[in-house]
């Protein structure tokens, strides 16, 4: 795990003076405090250089630094791990001892050149300097676990793994996008095909691009979810092997491995499915909040001993969390309204001295454990049997209904659109309406944008509850959840690994039929691990929640008023205010004066 920068510029002579370089370097060293490395190549197509700050884990001596280079002139930059580089590595040995999963990666590439992406297990973002064809390759993995950004203006392209380094490069203007601001608002977090920052997107999850004398062209595609819906039955026997499959293959690592633990389903099966491969008493961390009623370290002890795990309570005290939310908020390379909760049991995880640790995000994707799986199709029906209304709601602003019916505003927007499961999937995740979101660009002085998606009709031809899994993974999960879990955990060089999201174990459950995959309060994990306690299939779904409205009124109180310039017509949500929050924040620390009318 890593952070790395890969520059391509064409016009000659335009090399990175040493002080860009250093800056580079800075921007990415939280990530990689283990060693830096860079490399810089003049040809006839102009300059070249790679940059990369590692973060040791899987062969963690020097001769694993990158930039890694080959004796065939090809140069790597590669932040995430290869769990199964071991078995990749059997039949390369006849060429040389393979010590990392970057010396698999440099050999794969040789071998086979952009499609090596289809023998790979893990979680990656890379980019491959190909010094005989002259030619740059890179590739982010199914999920998107790892971020990749891409930039390109003038004579340059530049990839790397923040939005702050691509600015630090120098040669990437900093310019808003009115666009990509409005869908922040829209969502609670940065839409990767639209930044708030023009001329920087992202590799989307599963893609690779080749470079060539400044242009780009894709090359092969990895995404982990299938085109029919699934008819295999399964009494749990499947769904065990594959899971136990898939965190054994996480565990794969030269330093010690440790898990976070809630008292909820995801995080608890990781655990015992981590003893049931074989590892012995890995130690568990949770954040507990002494006081309040989100306090889930009590259960999570007793699940801990239950699988004979060291356990750790991280108590975050009203006295810490002025200078803990400072510090969380000057680490956002991108704004949004989650990961709170990751940077605090990150930095503390760390600071007990450990670079890796298991996560249960993903559960709620593959096995539908979101209200959104029961709120989707209820709004379409509600809408089915209610088209009448939509000619006397064409006038309707839903911004008049108080606060008391906030969920009938909803409700009444998307009976009003053009309908389908992407928009009710929308309405049932975005943060503002469509009517807030005009009264918001007002406030920012932006042209009127439209945030109508063309998402309707994607996976059409499979199952309600399948197609709704997909949205999760491909929304939520990726712009949100796996951004700030990179962001958040690396700003303290954690790693993160999430054995949910496994391309060999989402191909079989995606084969289950959708009444076993989908089965209410995920009881296709109770008989796959039986092991596991039954009260956590009984209790009431909680989420890793926070009490943010008790903090708001009382330790964070001062840092919230700028929310109180958001146009609405009631009290925002806690999530509404800090997304005002976030982004005033995020502005302030890039100097972009756009938190008021202009």
């Amino acid at each position: 795990m890593c952070g790395f920068a890969a520059i391509f510029d064409t016009k000659p002579g335009n090399a990175l003076p040493e002080e860009t370089a250093n800056r580079i370097i800075t921007s990415l060293l939280h990530r990689g405090p283990d060693g830096t490395g860079q490399k810089h190549f003049q040809n006839q197509q102009g300059n070249i250089s790679l940059f990369h700050t590692r973060l040791a884990i899987i062969d963690p001596l020097p001769r694993s630094d990158q930039p890694l280079s080959d004796t065939h002139d090809n140069h790597i930059v590669f932040n995430g791990e290869i769990y199964n580089y071991q078995d990749l590595a059997e039949p390369l040995a006849d060429l040389e001892i393979m010590q990392s999963d970057t010396q698999v990666l440099l050999s794969l590439y040789d071998k086979y050149g952009p499609d090596m992406v289809h023998h790979l297990r893990g979680m990656y973002a890379f980019v491959i300097w190909d010094g005989i064809k002259q030619r740059a390759f890179a590739a982010r993995d199914a999920f998107g676990i790892k971020p990749l950004y891409l930039a390109q203006y003038g004579s340059s392209t530049v990839f790397a793994s923040e939005v702050s380094t691509v600015l630090a490069t120098g040669k990437i203007p900093k310019e808003p996008c009115e666009s990509g601001i409005c869908e922040y608002f829209r969502w609670g977090s940065c839409q990767g095909h639209n930044l708030p920052l023009k001329h920087i997107t992202r590799v989307e999850p599963g893609a690779s691009l080749l470079w060539e004398n400044g242009k780009l062209t894709p090359g092969p595609q990895r995404l982990p979810f299938s085109n029919t819906s699934g008819t295999l039955e399964d009494t749990g026997s499947t769904t065990r092997a594959a899971f136990i499959d898939s965190v054994e293959s996480h565990l794969v690592s030269d330093v010690p491995v440790a898990t976070f633990l809630s008292s909820g389903i995801d995080s608890v099966a990781t655990l015992a499915a981590a003893q049931l491969s074989g590892a012995e008493s890995i130690p568990s961390f949770t954040l507990s909040f002494p006081g309040t009623g989100l306090d889930e370290a009590a259960q999570a002890s007793k699940f801990a001993a239950r699988f004979n795990s060291p356990h750790t309570a991280i108590k975050l005290e009203s006295e810490q969390l002025t200078e803990t939310f400072d510090s969380f908020i000057t680490s956002q390379d991108l704004p949004g309204i989650d990961g709170f909760n990751t940077y605090c049991i990150s930095q503390a995880v760390a600071s007990h001295g450990y670079k890796v640790v298991l996560s249960g995000l993903g559960g709620d994707e593959i096995l539908g454990g979101y209200p959104t799986f029961l709120q989707v199709p209820r709004l379409l029906k509600i809408r089915k049997y209610l088209q009448w209304l939509t000619p006397l709601l064409s006038g309707y602003h839903v911004a008049e209904v108080t606060a008391s019916q906030r969920r009938l505003s909803r409700a009444l927007e998307f009976i009003n659109s053009s309908g389908g499961i992407g928009h009710a999937y929308e309405t049932s995740r975005c943060l503002f309406s469509q009517h807030e979101m005009y009264q918001l660009q007002k406030h920012f002085g932006f042209k009127t944008h439209s945030l109508e998606r063309e998402n309707a009709t994607i996976h059409s031809e499979l199952k309600q509850d399948e197609q709704i899994s997909i949205f999760e993974v491909q929304h939520y999960l990726n712009h949100q959840l796996l951004r700030d879990t990179d962001n958040y955990s690396m700003s303290h060089g954690l790693e993160i690994r999430v054995p949910f999201l496994d391309v060999p174990l989402w191909q079989t459950l995606c084969s289950l039929q959708p009444k076993h995959r989908f089965e209410a309060s995920k009881y296709l994990m109770q008989r796959a691990f039986p092991e596991l306690p039954d009260m956590l299939f009984k209790q009431q779904k909680r989420g890793f929640g926070l009490p943010w409205n008790d903090w708001i009124s009382s330790s964070l109180k001062e840092h919230f008023r700028v929310a109180d310039a958001l146009p609405l017509k009631y009290p925002p949500t806690w999530y509404q205010s800090l997304s005002m929050v976030s982004f005033h924040a995020w502005c302030q620390r890039h100097n972009l004066d756009l938190t008021g009318p202009s």
